[in-house]
């Protein structure tokens, strides 16, 4: 059902989602994708939580897309984030993503309702998850969202328009 990409340390958030995903009535599978120094720490954590046949802990991988393309959801529990790309992986396969509110690029990415939804609080993503219907979510839809800001040429187009500005001023 849902899947988290990214490296498994402290800012990212995993053991926010374990929280959130552990008060589902409904069923789930959760696959993490990625690894790093709270690993052993975060295995623990979901066998606390008696989350172990729930959780997938893939560990690093090349191959996301794949990863991505065989769940319906991208939560991210990031409590900092620069310019999440795997959020846009997500985005790009047309996966709808779920995060929380936390300084960085994703609230520029995030489209509520298009692409995915912002949350403030655990309770607000637990509800949100237990409500989940995929059937809502247009592919199709939450790609161009991505792709039409920021495919290749796009954002090449910005940066040839700013520096074309700032020749003008001279």
């Amino acid at each position: 059902m849902s899947i988290t990409i990214g490296r498994l340390s402290i800012d990212i958030g995993h053991q926010r989602i374990l929280d959130v995903l552990v008060k589902l009535k409904r069923p789930f599978q959760y696959t993490v994708v990625g690894d790093g120094p709270l690993r052993e720490d975060l295995e623990a954590y979901a066998e606390r939580l008696n989350l172990v046949n729930k959780v997938n802990w893939i560990g690093h991988s090349s191959l996301i897309v794949q990863h991505l393309n065989e769940n319906d959801i991208f939560v991210q529990g990031s409590k900092v984030e620069g310019f999440p790309n795997a959020l846009l992986e997500a985005n790009y396969c047309g996966i709808p993503v779920f995060t929380f509110t936390a300084p960085g690029g994703t609230r520029e990415i995030v489209q509520a309702g298009i692409n995915g939804h912002i949350f403030e609080e655990n309770s607000e993503m637990e509800d949100a998850l237990e409500q989940f219907d995929n059937a809502v979510w247009n592919p199709t839809e939450i790609k161009e969202s991505v792709t039409s800001r920021y495919s290749p040429g796009v954002i090449i187009g910005k940066y040839e328009s700013y520096f074309n500005a700032l020749i003008n001023e001279r």
